[in-house]
């Protein structure tokens, strides 16, 4: 808990510092700009930009400052590499001395050993002399199996040494990437600085960005990684519509709409629609703040079912694009009430192509009196959508116009 508190406290520090940064690099720009003052002959609206490039130098020099003085790993991955190395020197050179002195055992050993066979060719007359040469060789075997354990040490404390050289290095590597994707980051910003001003929109509030079924999966993990490869599609199709050449993230969502999300696709079986649509105006040059909605997503309609038919009478104000014209809008609320997502911007779900409205249109206009027009399924059509329709147009005998029906039930 209290190295968590210390981490907190550091992005804190952190945070403050670069915002303080930020703002009177921000402050002092504006205050160039307002008074054109003018450095090195620059234009005053260069002199400007030079402090704002100054102020992310200076945010980047500070934080660098700030985690050396308070994280004694990060000193010893920018400056006590050398040391280290320094120290694997020493150590090999003393693994060199015990090697010797290894040898040198082994060569006292080979010596006991050749007068313990002497010894025992004259046991009679030389058993005081082959005890004392078996005590030798215990001793040296001793002194044998205490060097090994000691080489031993020695060889951990190397591979120790050398894992925590390759941590060091991954450690400044990792520092070194992070410094240059925000380098990029900060330059991707700068260019992007004229045309915000202009306060141009890319994306609506409410605007589906990216719609997919998933299947349901069987623990929350896998569907954190599900969501984890929608994200980054997102991701990359923002940066292919703007034409950025560069893997930043541009995308930002709510962690605990991920959760949630994640637990609704990693707690249940069947099919789910994942959307991901803009939750503001998003300006070009702005981060593109997302939400994520999920839905179930079943089948509504087959091909060939019926969405909605209404039974009108030709004539009047009745005429053929009058009543097309109105009966789309009723076939769109009619599959919305059925449970087909619809757009959110423009609030359509259904698709009829420009060929099948002017023919059925042309047809209608051959015809008086009463007809029913129905808008049927050309496809299987589920809740992620969209509805794809076809129209059918029928003649009916004279008489007095039928109530609306949808799908099978009779209506206003």
């Amino acid at each position: 808990m209290k190295l968590y508190s210390y981490g907190i406290i550091l992005v804190l520090v952190l945070a403050i510092t670069g915002g303080i940064i930020a703002w009177l690099g921000d402050w002092l720009g504006s205050l160039v700009g307002k008074k054109r003052i003018s450095l090195f002959g620059m234009r005053p609206r260069h002199t400007s930009r030079l402090f704002t490039v100054a102020a992310g130098v200076l945010t980047v020099f500070v934080s660098l400052a700030v985690m050396s003085a308070v994280s004694r790993d990060v000193r010893t991955a920018l400056f006590g590499v050398e040391e280290l190395k320094q120290q694997i020197a020493v150590l090999d050179g003393e693994v060199a001395s015990r090697n010797a002195a290894l040898d040198d055992s082994r060569g006292k050993l080979a010596e006991v050993e050749r007068q313990f066979d002497f010894a025992q060719t004259t046991l009679r007359s030389a058993q005081d002399e082959v005890r004392r040469a078996i005590r030798q060789r215990d001793q040296a075997r001793f002194e044998l199996a205490n060097a090994e354990w000691q080489l031993g040490d020695y060889r951990q404390r190397i591979a120790a040494a050398d894992a925590t050289i390759a941590e060091m290095s991954k450690t400044r590597q990792t520092l070194a990437d992070d410094i240059d994707r925000l380098t990029k980051f900060n330059e991707q910003l700068k260019l992007g600085f004229d045309k915000l001003k202009t306060g141009t929109v890319i994306y609506r509030a409410g605007e589906i960005l990216w719609s997919e079924a998933v299947r349901g999966q069987h623990d929350v993990q896998s569907a954190r990684q599900v969501l984890n490869r929608i994200m980054n599609s997102v991701n990359a199709s923002i940066l292919e519509d703007l034409n950025i050449k560069s893997d930043m993230q541009v995308v930002w969502a709510d962690g605990e709409q991920l959760a949630a999300a994640g637990e609704k696709i990693g707690g249940g079986d069947g099919s789910f629609v994942v959307r991901v649509f803009a939750l503001g105006n998003v300006v070009y040059g702005e981060p593109v703040v997302v939400g994520i909605s999920v839905y179930g997503n079943r089948l509504l309609y087959k091909a060939g079912d019926v969405v909605y038919a209404q039974t009108v009478i030709l004539g009047g104000d009745n005429t053929p694009e009058n009543v097309l014209t109105a009966f789309l809008p009723k076939v769109n609320a009619a599959a919305v009430a059925s449970g087909i997502l619809a757009d959110p911007v423009t609030g359509r779900v259904g698709i009829i192509s420009g060929e099948e409205y002017y023919r059925e249109l042309t047809r209608l206009r051959g015809m008086s009196g009463t007809v029913t027009v129905a808008a049927v399924a050309l496809r299987d059509a589920y809740t992620a959508g969209p509805l794809e329709i076809e129209l059918k147009i029928s003649q009916q005998p004279a008489g007095p116009a039928n109530l609306a029906t949808i799908g099978g039930r009779q209506g206003d």
